[in-house]
């Protein structure tokens, strides 16, 4: 082959998706269908003034001088494909993939990594996708057709090579543009963007990934802001192929109570609470077998988390941990590596432009003031002035970043000037403390002092913030006294607040180091820092109670409130604290925001929950009988969620004394369906059917009419166990014609859920599998998962019925591990049920094939879990 195109190309593979299959289904029928794809891809090739290289089999490789050349062939070629009548059974699905790159010719064709990738990207795709390289998407971006879009797909690892790749998928008009999830192996690493360049720390990079193959413990130890979280994410993002389980990020500025580290290191691995198990023992089950690593940052706010970071390492025997804390754990095999300011320049002698700009801490004042501006430059006029600063600054990163950003304001020069001044030494002269730290403290100050006196206002009123805020919540603090927008875009230009989208929505937020001195700057003012946190409480009880109606609907407000949690322990903490009978403390106001956040806590952190109501509790002595009413009938909720029956009892009946006294029937009917709930739970059915009975009396006396449909729900259950079919049946209809009427998604999987169980036990298996099927697609797509782990255990109920005792118990591996992983909790009643089952189960397949078949279940992930959960009751 001569003439071949060299420089930068476009490299194009396809291939026929199932061809193996579609050959073997047509017989001699499949050449003809074949050549009729040969035509198609070389006239598009040809049209598109492109050069086929090679073909084997129904593959085709092919190169383009532009990459918009490639895209005309590809975009012709698919349509070409849809709109060919095929014999029935043999329609032509072809993927495809391109990247562009530098051509090596070796011998008559093309070699080396630039086609390699070109072949993993069509690997990827499915028969009808498009996929492009970043390359290639940068370069057609701006040309592509009218009738031609573009769909970001993030980045995949792609067999054999290094790095992840950044993927991008041609949507054509009028062709399919949903597909599966990629044919890639895409590795689970949680970790936070780099928003700017990471400048320097070569030694220390290379120095910590080596010290992660040798130690299964490595704590970055240094001061504030010292880099030391860059790094650590520097190095996780680029050791991602190490640890095939996953990499996660666990990020603890919020967190100021030991007891909280596992439930912030369950949180990104997406485990949720089990009231039976610990959350530091569900965390350790979960990561036993798993080669992971986990970021840990700021572990200095946690002096006693070593024995949890201990205990983890030992039983987890593949886990990596990578800290980030001002000093060291003591944990056995830990591998300390100080992380120290960066190299500064050697202020006897003045280094040439060329080899100043080589030094780290003046490279990353250079890159952070073309940041700010990007017309700044190192010259002979500032180079002294720089140099002078990186020094002053004893090379800390965020000092330097502070200085660096105030480039549209000041020259360097003024710049050295102001820090000469006592203001940069304010961190204070007390024995113990760094020079560099006070150094980093005087360059917080002196940003704070450029500062105008509303900005100083504003700056130190966000201080109460925990985990960041919103624009409306900071103006819930400080709109009283300045002009928040003007003042905070200030504050995010000079660098004393970052900015980030979450879940698509403006959040702000301040370092740790620059929150503490804008704390210490609020505590001056003993009544403004009792009203901001005041305001701040107050915000964020409006906030939890706007959204508490709609948590019993499977809406995303369980989300929201996970999202700010940070806020909501603040504000209780605030509220609910030792000194909470002082009336600025209002600890009304921990109070009802405790209420508030009660199913929130039912639905996602039943420990957590209930220590904060036994607060409330506390906390409201002089409270009226309706406050005291329902802090005790949540408590009391919170309690059963943790297999604490008696206790929970017991709490609940005082919610009902309270409740009598008052003569509040639809608050009595409430609780006294918990009660039922607590009873039924613990075996007692009788007592159950009592409690639930005048729960269901009361209710149809005085509604509401939606809180109706959860007591017949529940004394359908009771008549399930009891072995009444027929009435539980007449029970279940009744609560889901109530939830339909009221559009109650969560309400209605429940009830349609609860029939397909009714249909099962009765042997009506057909129908059990319809209603379990549709009330599991429901439960989806709420996201309720313990509504969805009792579907899968019904689709293997089913299962076993037909016969297909694999499948059973495959569905049963993964729904146990799914109850593990997600925290849920199966009432004493039902255990017993579900293990008679599995027992059958294992005798009709042999104790090996079930282990194996269950192992396997054990495997798969919520989303696989119900997928053949649905498709087994759909098949039958």
């Amino acid at each position: 082959m001569t003439d071949l195109p060299t420089g930068t190309v476009t490299f194009l593979f396809t291939d026929i998706e199932g061809s193996t299959r579609l050959a073997a289904a047509l017989g001699d029928g499949y050449a003809p269908v074949l050549e009729r794809h040969n035509v198609i891809l070389r006239d598009a090739i040809r049209d598109a003034h492109g050069r086929e290289l090679a073909t084997q089999g129904d593959s085709f490789f092919s190169v383009f001088v532009q990459p918009a050349q490639a895209v005309g062939a590809a975009v012709q070629a698919q349509r070409a494909l849809a709109d060919s009548s095929w014999p029935e059974g043999g329609a032509i699905r072809v993927r495809m993939g391109m990247h562009t790159g530098e051509a090596t010719l070796g011998g008559d064709n093309y070699v080396g990594l630039s086609v390699h990738r070109a072949a993993r990207i069509a690997d990827a795709a499915h028969g009808g996708q498009v996929l492009m390289s970043q390359p290639t998407t940068n370069e057609v971006r701006a040309v592509l057709p009218a009738e031609v879009r573009l769909r970001e797909l993030g980045e995949h690892w792609l067999k054999d090579l290094e790095h992840p790749e950044q993927l991008t998928q041609l949507l054509i008009e009028g062709q399919q543009t949903e597909f599966p999830p990629l044919r890639a192996a895409r590795r689970p690493v949680r970790l936070p963007a780099e928003l700017t360049s990471f400048v320097g720390r070569g030694a220390e990079e290379d120095l910590v990934e080596s010290s992660l193959g040798e130690a299964r413990l490595v704590t970055l130890v240094g001061p504030g802001g010292s880099g030391k979280t860059r790094l650590a994410l520097r190095v996780a993002t680029q050791m991602a192929r190490r640890y095939p389980e996953g990499i996660v990020f666990v990020p603890l500025e919020g967190i100021s109570e030991v007891e909280l580290l596992p439930e912030a290191i369950a949180e990104p691995l997406g485990l949720r609470q089990d009231a039976a198990i610990p959350v530091e023992t569900l965390v350790t089950n979960y990561l036993r077998e798993r080669r992971t690593l986990v970021v840990l940052d700021n572990l200095e706010q946690l002096p006693e988390a070593a024995r949890i970071v201990a205990r983890l390492l030992r039983e987890a025997r593949q886990l990596t941990i990578l800290a980030t804390s001002r000093g060291p754990l003591h944990v056995e095999g830990e591998r300390t590596i100080a992380v120290p300011p960066l190299r500064v320049p050697d202020a006897e002698r003045l280094l040439p432009i060329d080899e100043l700009r080589q030094v780290e801490s003046v490279a990353l004042f250079v890159e952070r003031a073309r940041n700010a501006d990007p017309t700044f430059d190192l010259t002979d006029a500032n180079a002294a002035a720089v140099a002078a600063i990186c020094s002053r600054l004893d090379g800390l990163p965020l000092a330097i970043e502070l200085a660096a950003a105030r480039i549209r304001v000041l020259t360097p020069q003024a710049m050295l000037d102001r820090l000469e001044r006592p203001l940069a030494l304010l961190s204070s002269s007390a024995a113990g403390v760094p020079e560099r730290q006070r150094t980093l403290r005087g360059a917080i100050a002196w940003s704070h002092d450029l500062l105008s006196a509303d900005e100083r206002a504003l700056f130190r009123r966000l201080a109460v913030f925990a985990g960041g805020w919103t624009i409306e919540a900071a103006e819930a603090v400080a709109a009283d006294a300045v002009d928040v927008l003007d003042g905070l875009d200030s504050l995010v230009h000079k660098s004393l607040v970052r900015r980030h989208d979450r879940a698509g929505e403006l959040h702000f937020e301040m370092l740790s180091t620059i929150r503490e001195f804008a704390i210490e700057q609020l505590g001056g003012d003993p009544r403004e820092e009792a009203e901001t946190r005041r305001r701040h409480a107050a915000h964020w009880l409006a906030f939890a109670e706007v959204l508490a109606p709609d948590l019993e609907r499977g809406t995303d407000a369980a989300l929201r409130l996970v999202d700010e949690q940070d806020n909501l322990r603040a504000a209780l903490r605030y509220t609910l604290g030792s000194a909470a009978a002082d009336a600025a403390k209002a600890p009304d106001v921990g109070v009802q925001l405790a209420i508030a956040l009660g199913r929130f806590w039912a639905l996602n952190a039943a420990r957590e929950g209930s220590a904060w109501f036994e607060r409330a509790i506390a906390a409201s002595a002089n409270a009226d009988l309706m406050t005291q009413g329902q802090l005790h009938f949540w408590f009391g909720v919170l309690l059963d969620e943790q297999a604490r029956g008696p206790q929970a009892e017991q709490v609940l009946a005082e919610s009902l004394r309270r409740f009598r006294d008052l003569g509040d029937k639809p608050w009595q009917a409430r609780v006294l369906n918990s009660l039922g709930v607590v009873a039924r739970s613990q075996g007692d059915l009788a007592r159950a059917r009592e409690l639930l009975s005048e729960s269901l009396a009361i209710r149809r006396e005085v509604g509401p009419e939606e809180r109706l449909a959860a007591v017949l729900s529940n004394l359908g259950v009771v008549a399930a166990d009891e072995g009444d079919l027929d009435e539980a049946k007449n029970y279940m209809e009744a609560s889901l014609e109530i939830d339909r009427r009221m559009d109650n998604l969560d309400g209605i999987a429940t009830g349609v859920g609860n029939l397909g169980d009714i249909a099962l036990r009765a042997g009506a298996l057909e129908e059990g599998e319809r209603l379990t099927a549709d009330s599991l697609r429901l439960f989806s797509r709420v996201g309720d998962v313990l509504g969805i782990a009792d579907d899968i255990e019904h689709a293997a109920v089913a299962a076993a019925m037909r016969g297909h005792h694999e499948r059973a118990a495959r569905l049963l591996g993964a729904v146990e591990t799914m109850r593990l992983k997600e925290g849920l909790r199966m009432p004493d009643i039902d255990i017993a049920r579900y293990r008679t089952i599995a027992d059958d189960v294992r005798e009709v397949l042999g104790p090996e094939a079930f282990d194996t078949a269950y192992a396997s279940g054990c495997g798969l992930n919520r989303e696989a879990a119900v997928e053949e959960a649905i498709d087994g009751l759909n098949a039958g």
